[in-house]
């Protein structure tokens, strides 16, 4: 996660936090066999891939409201525990591409 959200600034992404979440599945398959990865996610891989090529899609065109792609918008906002905090359409891209990442990953584990 902690590279899924340092991308703006440093090294990571969503392509990096999917593969680095992937092989955290990958060792407790190597430990514990199937039937530990199926107790680690018991979720569908394709359920993974399809909502995150959704999600980076629908921010990708979300531009077209504005009359160009891959347009970003920022929401500046405060929460009452954590203070000001701003967020980007980039940054659920990221997640769109670290959801698609990951499903493959454990995909290809499971089969």
């Amino acid at each position: 996660v902690y590279l899924l959200f340092c991308a703006e600034n440093m090294p990571g992404g969503g392509f990096v936090a999917g593969l680095v979440a992937g092989v955290a599945f990958i060792t407790r398959y190597l430990a514990g066999g199937r039937f530990e990865l199926a107790r680690a996610a018991p979720l569908q891989p394709g359920l993974f891939t399809g909502l995150g090529l959704f999600i980076s899609t629908a921010v990708g065109l979300l531009g077209l409201l504005d009359g160009t792609v891959l347009h970003a918008f920022t929401y500046h906002g405060h929460l009452p525990v954590f203070g000001d905090f701003h967020m980007s359409t980039p940054i659920l891209f990221d997640f769109g591409v670290y959801l698609l990442v990951l499903g493959v990953v454990l995909d290809i584990v499971r089969a």
